[in-house]
């Protein structure tokens, strides 16, 4: 059983679904920045945004857990402001 949601997972969660998960919100962009929203979704705009907003939630909680469960991408992000900080003398 643990070996069939692994598979699944990878496969959600591999390119292929996130790029999956990107094209369907650009569609969304596309259509929210045309003035076309509803041709999208039968969802109001407050539903919409409401549902954005725990996507956006939800991400950045994923994130967080990444970095904090992830030796090597917590180090690539200390790297990384490092670099960004300037330099005073």
């Amino acid at each position: 059983m643990d070996r069939i949601r692994t598979i699944i997972c990878t496969y959600d969660y591999g390119v292929e679904g996130f790029e999956h998960l990107f094209n369907r919100l650009d569609l969304l962009h596309d259509l929210a920045s045309e003035g076309r929203l509803v041709e999208a979704t039968p969802l109001s705009a407050s539903e919409v945004v409401g549902w954005l907003e725990d996507i956006i939630f939800t991400a950045e909680e994923t994130i967080r857990e990444i970095d904090a469960r992830t030796p090597a991408f917590h180090a690539f992000v200390e790297e990384t402001e490092a670099i960004r900080q300037p330099v005073t003398d």
